[in-house]
């Protein structure tokens, strides 16, 4: 059963250009949250029926509340950016299912609002073990940077890339993760716009059962019902659709088809 309820605004602010961060109370779907699931929002305007899809950040269950990070992408999105603190929004979720968690040494690569469900993916892998080492690699637009400082407390390793070389590496963050020691990582996780993910779904075509994608394909009503939002996976030696709301977000490089070529 999906759950669906009114949601306490805490916090509403704009973090880096049109780029926001959501605290929401409520209690009832904390303590079920898996790193790489996402909830939906809806604006309350009859005119916009549709929720807007937004992956989990953070889930906090001591207190009950977990943020959101999001883009400002079209009127739903923009409509949520001007909701306050103290009114009520509502969610469903949690929803699809979540990142497999390895031990070892882990890569986390990320790019613009790929960038905050690696964060939840992060706290989960430490939690699920004290000993895994993780690294990132994330990527921002430009020096307007947002997570850096909630990465840096718990991973022992924070690479940044900006598409303007106005902060760290000059480039997007699967060029940051080529330029490091990548062959040290024993299993990678990455969120982030789909040509980032073919590329290194590319880079690591011998290793891709060792990939793990969260996709951010647009969906419609993030259920599984309108099946607007279905991907090429892999079935033994046959290709089927599956919806990325349901059976996803989050798939494995080598189940996945991806069109390299036409990237």
């Amino acid at each position: 059963m999906i759950n669906s309820n009114n949601a306490l605004i805490l916090k509403n602010e704009q973090v880096a250009r049109d780029i926001y961060v959501i605290e929401l109370h409520i209690p009832n779907i904390t303590f079920i949250c898996r790193a790489g699931q996402f909830v939906n929002l809806y604006t309350g305007n009859n005119a916009m029926l549709l929720p807007r899809p937004i992956s989990i950040c953070r889930a906090d269950k001591n207190r009950g509340v977990i943020k959101l990070v999001y883009r400002i992408a079209g009127k739903g999105t923009e409509i949520i950016s001007r909701m306050k603190p103290d009114s009520l929004i509502r969610v469903m979720g949690p929803l699809g299912n979540g990142f497999k968690l390895e031990h070892g040494k882990v890569a986390l690569v990320g790019g613009g609002v790929g960038i905050p469900p690696l964060l939840e993916l992060a706290h989960a892998l430490r939690e699920n073990d004290d000993e895994t080492d993780i690294n990132v690699f994330i990527g921002y637009r430009n020096n307007e940077t947002f997570l850096l400082n909630e990465f840096r407390e718990i991973c022992r390793h924070v690479d940044i890339a900006t598409d303007d070389g106005s902060a760290g590496f000059h480039g997007n963050s699967v060029d940051l993760f080529k330029n490091g020691d990548t062959t040290q990582a024993d299993f990678v996780y990455a969120c982030g716009p789909l040509p980032m993910l073919k590329s290194l779904s590319e880079y690591m075509r011998n290793r891709a059962d060792r990939l793990f994608l969260s996709l951010e394909e647009r969906m419609g009503c993030g259920t599984g019902a309108c099946m607007g939002c279905a991907v090429k996976v892999r079935d033994g030696a046959n290709w089927v659709y599956k919806r990325v709301c349901r059976d996803g977000p989050v798939f494995t490089a080598s189940d996945l088809l991806f069109d390299i070529e036409g990237a």
